[in-house]
């Protein structure tokens, strides 16, 4: 049985985002067809389009992702 995973590059830019720990998940990180949300004790980190992150928000632009296909 062969459990291996295929994955495939994301097309779209990604833009990884930082937020205060505490901040709820703006509706704006919900929009796109693909998005990653993870809280930790020290931040909220979103992925999402580049193209869909306000400009007053703390990001890096210009990423790449991989998606897991099937």
């Amino acid at each position: 049985m062969n459990d291996s995973l295929k994955l495939s590059v994301i097309s779209i830019p990604l833009a990884v985002c930082r937020l205060e720990a505490s901040a709820p998940v703006p509706e704006w990180a919900l929009a796109g067809e693909f998005f990653s949300i993870t809280r930790t004790a020290d931040e909220l980190s979103i992925v999402c389009a580049e193209t869909q992150v306000p400009a007053s928000i703390r990001k890096e632009s210009g990423w790449r992702g991989l998606k897991v296909e099937g």
